[in-house]
């Protein structure tokens, strides 16, 4: 007996971006490395282009950057945050960015999609 997945399905990334502190989120970008497919949010657009259809298997990165706005240079942190998903790299990543300069990228997450859709949080913000 053998067990044949259907991975011509598409399933669903949904991004949520949390901001705290004085960190603030300039853009994520989502790629589909399998279909070189890609989507991007800007502070400024939104979802510019939006998230690229996927299917089981596909090897997915997300790539976030912060800028400070603060009044001193700051340690700033991207966390990736999913119930469905475990990206191979550490899912909270931060870097020391001065004032009014962008981490570019302050993170990046990649994982292979699974059977299912896949809800994804962003977490940007400051190191205390």
């Amino acid at each position: 007996m053998a067990y044949i997945q259907d991975s011509s399905q598409s399933f669903t990334i949904t991004l949520t971006a949390l901001l705290e502190g004085t960190g603030i989120l300039v853009y994520i970008y989502v790629s589909n490395e399998t279909t070189t497919g890609f989507g991007e949010w800007t502070e400024v657009g939104g979802w510019v282009q939006p998230i690229p259809n996927v299917t089981e298997g596909d090897s997915i990165i997300v790539t976030v950057g912060v800028r400070n706005d603060g009044a001193v240079t700051d340690n700033l942190f991207g966390q990736f945050v999913s119930t469905q998903v475990t990206p191979i790299e550490a899912l909270t990543q931060e870097g020391s960015v001065g004032v009014g300069l962008e981490a570019d990228p302050i993170g990046e997450w990649s994982f292979t999609m699974p059977p299912n859709d896949v809800s994804i949080t962003i977490n940007a913000g400051h190191v205390e």
